[in-house]
């Protein structure tokens, strides 16, 4: 589901994400993309959307994650960069256990690198460090981030165009 750069604040989220477990009900929601918006903490009620593969919060006020975001144990995608997040990431995170990408900023470089090192990721795992805004999804984009480029280095261009920094995780 596509919400990106809809100007949703904390108190629309909160409705928005009482009508997102009702559609859970229902049908798979397994991409939920709030990128862009205004939003500074995650309703608890979006910790039911338990089918959630890839949740993009990039470019938002989110200063710190939930404790509840290992309870989304089927994530195999979160993007966080553009955040103004805490140098810390909450440790229940280790309880993604499908978690394959972790995009964050450069001060969070490191921790993303170590909680995706624990021996319950796969050696497929990466993290990402981007610098300034990502680019928008493009429409009818399948899936959050994924522009069919290479993972690699790209070039940091202006109006909202990111410089991406990849890095694979490998687990001995």
């Amino acid at each position: 589901m596509n919400l990106y750069g809809k100007a949703i604040t904390d108190k629309m989220m909160v409705a928005l994400a009482e009508e997102l477990v009702k559609y859970e009900n229902k049908e798979r929601i397994t991409l939920l993309d709030l990128s862009c918006n205004k939003i500074t903490k995650l309703p608890d009620k979006l910790q039911r959307l338990h089918k959630l593969e890839t949740l993009v919060l990039s470019c938002n006020k989110i200063t710190a994650l939930p404790h509840w975001i290992g309870d989304l144990a089927g994530l195999r995608e979160l993007w966080l960069q553009d955040n103004p997040l805490e140098d810390k990431l909450p440790k229940q995170i280790e309880e993604c256990h499908e978690l394959r990408r972790l995009t964050v900023d450069a001060p969070l470089q490191k921790e993303a690198k170590q909680v995706l090192q624990l021996a319950k990721f796969h050696r497929d795992a990466e993290y990402e460090i981007l610098h300034g805004h990502p680019p928008p999804p493009e429409k009818g984009a399948g899936a959050a981030g994924d522009d069919g480029g290479d993972d690699g280095a790209g070039e940091a261009g202006g109006g909202g165009v990111a410089k991406r920094v990849s890095a694979a995780c490998s687990i001995q």
